[in-house]
């Protein structure tokens, strides 16, 4: 109860400022403050139009239920979205200690694994974002899932099997990207469930396998996985064509296969280096007009390589490493950017379940590093706690970025270089606030950085026109 309190404390006061903030002009008017459906609240006639319609480039009726209810709840004060979105992300700390804590016994250990999750700034802007919404409710409905199915390997049967799938649809009805869920099913089998024969698990001898006796162990798990695979499988083909059919898939002729595949090693080591320093974080960081430099490519890439190696060479006796090395690549891989939808490098959002994998290994294997000898202990926790301490207060400071539009994207030019939608999303700002001027100087630059941004150069022209001049023309 105490640890769980200190999670709640802790993961609260890091994201209390949001009481107050505004809503910002990056989606949230298409998911909220402008959406005529959603400000309409809960009806049923908007009802039937979140389960019809792809807005978005998604199929997320459950999301879009969501933001209906806060507005019968709230109305348009943005406190009360915000204040709902850090109520979700509060709720998966606490379910992914209690889980972690039910499948393994380790208090600590999974503690740690929480509370990281809960303060890394690079979660923020899952939960400091009201349109991320489909990131929390997806991921609250992800451990929900996980819980289910702890529940189905201690006791199998359909019954129970139904409401791990049932879990596991209303998680891509909230967002598509926790396609990747039975596969992070099979990283449990391994461990700590200890179905899957690679060492020892803390539920292997009650982790009973349906039909045990007539197929090897590893094909049972898969085909006991495949209703929940075909489900993510229909999620992901589906969300491919939306998104296509939408233009925010770019083709290969835009973005070449080299392209993408040197841009996705490189963002997973990126990733890794904004875990350790989260620093210059930012809410849209821009796509390099030229790929990484080869060697950098080579490097990363040999360094992910030898990281899966070692892991797999300590399965047998550290089988923590390769679930967390696997979850992390895995869960990452649908948005790391080899199937590029929208224009940005990365983004925060993106590493909110994969960093969990990375937690795994911190908590589990620090613990090891320091079993042998014992006056390692306090500094080890001492460490683990400052870590934890300097996160929260990294990301109570992150969050306050967020707190309104030109804060978001000031805060975006003064760390990232060549940010084009950030000069034109200050660009609509400040013309909206009357300030012409500077919003025609942001929307020039953005069109110098994206010459093929027609959005741009739309919004410079109806500044003109708000002006009484149109280039070329001397009016």
């Amino acid at each position: 109860m105490g640890i769980g309190l200190a999670l709640l404390a802790i993961t609260v006061a890091v994201f209390a400022p949001v009481r107050g903030f505004e809503f910002v002009s990056w989606d949230d008017p298409w998911y909220v403050s402008r959406n005529q459906h959603v400000a309409g609240g809960l009806t049923w006639s908007n009802l039937a139009w979140a389960f019809t319609t792809g807005g978005d480039f998604y199929w997320h009726p459950l999301t879009w239920l969501s933001h209906m209810l806060d507005v019968t709840l709230y109305g348009m004060s943005a406190g009360g979205h915000h204040i709902t979105n850090v109520l979700f992300h509060v709720a998966s700390t606490l379910l992914l200690f209690g889980l972690l804590l039910e499948m393994t016994g380790a208090t600590w250990r999974s503690a740690l694994v929480a509370a990281l999750f809960g303060v890394h700034p690079l979660h923020v802007e899952s939960v400091a974002w009201v349109a991320e919404r489909k990131d929390v409710l997806s991921t609250l409905f992800f451990l929900l899932t996980l819980g289910a199915y702890l529940r189905y390997v201690r006791q199998p049967g359909w019954t129970r099997y139904l409401v791990v799938a049932g879990t596991f649809g209303l998680g891509l009805m909230a967002k598509p990207m926790i396609v990747t869920l039975p596969i992070a099913l099979l990283l449990l089998d391994i461990w700590p469930l200890g179905r899957w024969p690679l060492g020892p698990g803390r539920a292997s001898r009650t982790a009973a396998v349906p039909g045990a006796r007539r197929y090897p162990v590893v094909v049972r798990l898969i085909a006991e996985k495949a209703p929940l695979l075909a489900l993510a499988f229909a999620s992901g083909i589906g969300t491919f064509i939306v998104q296509r059919q939408a233009g925010a898939v770019a083709g290969l002729s835009v973005l070449p296969v080299s392209h993408r595949l040197s841009n996705a090693v490189v963002s997973y080591g990126a990733y890794l280096r904004q875990t350790v320093f989260p620093a210059n974080l930012a809410a849209f960081y821009p796509y390099p007009s030229e790929p990484p430099k080869w060697w950098v490519v080579c490097l990363v890439a040999t360094a992910l390589t030898a990281g899966v190696a070692a892991a797999a060479k300590l399965a047998r006796t550290r089988p923590y490493l390769i679930v967390g090395v696997l979850w992390y690549l895995i869960t990452l891989f649908p948005v790391v950017g080899i199937l590029q939808a929208g224009d940005q490098l990365r983004a925060d959002r993106f590493t909110y379940i994969p960093l969990v994998g990375v937690f795994l290994i911190v908590a589990w294997g620090g613990s090891d590093l320091v079993a042998r000898w014992p006056r390692a202990r306090f500094v080890a926790t001492a460490a683990a706690a400052a870590a934890v301490v300097a996160f929260a207060v990294s990301a109570h400071a992150q969050v306050r970025y967020w707190k309104d539009t030109p804060t978001l994207w000031s805060r975006a030019l003064a760390v990232t270089t060549g940010n084009h939608r950030a000069h034109a999303a200050l660009g609509d700002w400040l013309a909206a606030q009357g300030r012409t001027d500077q919003a025609r100087a942001h929307y020039e630059e953005a069109i110098r950085l994206a010459p093929f941004g027609s959005d741009y150069r739309y919004a410079l022209g109806l500044l003109f026109m708000r002006q009484g001049k149109i280039p070329g023309i001397g009016i």
